[in-house]
């Protein structure tokens, strides 16, 4: 695939992830990618992941479809393995056990494609919420536009921190991503801010 890079990655390096890493699951037969979060390993013979949120029933659905395809992002990295569901326990709580990766892929990009968009987010910034449109996005970050303050007085300011939330197309749960301002552009009544992702974002197409 043009601008993209595939490297085996010695999986005792790169499955020392920390409790809380989120997960992508896509599985055969089912639409979209499910949302879940990394809890712990045995080593060499399966890792632990909490159940995706808010989808009653979803275990069988998975124990059927055989192979499900799972991406996090590392250091700037994206992530992915192969793998199925071998187990799910319900004491002292509901957990699912997927089968040891043989081996990891990182899928390194030379260049985050921009999507054209409109997507409803909000930002939180300062103890303050605002909302606004994405207007384009990458693996990389984002432009979002925003309604300028009537009096000049604009809280948004380059290199602050921020946190975004939004519902991603084929996504299943809302996105909750980390960030920081870019640049904060005044455009008359709207603001034009690009945002940092400060983690790579998997979900974003182009996908591998």
């Amino acid at each position: 695939m043009p601008g993209k890079d595939t490297a085996e990655i010695d999986k005792t390096e790169y499955l020392d992830l920390e409790p809380g890493t989120e997960l992508s699951l896509v599985a055969e037969g089912l639409d979209g990618a499910l949302k879940s979060t990394y809890v712990g390993q045995k080593k060499n013979r399966y890792i632990v992941v909490a159940p995706p949120s808010r989808q009653s029933g979803i275990e069988k659905k998975l124990l059927r479809s055989g192979r499900i395809k799972v991406k996090y992002s590392s250091k700037g990295n994206v992530l992915e393995f192969s793998s199925r569901l071998i187990e799910v326990t319900h004491e002292p709580l509901k957990l699912l056990l997927l089968e040891y990766p043989a081996a990891v892929v990182r899928l390194e990009s030379r260049s985050h494609k921009r999507i054209t968009c409109f997507i409803s987010a909000k930002i939180d910034i300062n103890n303050e919420t605002k909302a606004g449109v994405i207007t384009n996005i990458s693996k990389s970050g984002c432009c979002c536009i925003f309604e300028a303050a009537a009096n000049g007085d604009n809280a948004l300011q380059s290199d602050d921190k921020i946190t975004m939330s939004f519902s991603f197309p084929g996504i299943i749960d809302r996105q909750e991503v980390p960030g920081k301002i870019k640049a904060v552009r005044n455009k008359g009544r709207q603001l034009e801010v690009r945002i940092e992702f400060a983690d790579i974002a998997w979900w974003v197409p182009p996908y591998d």
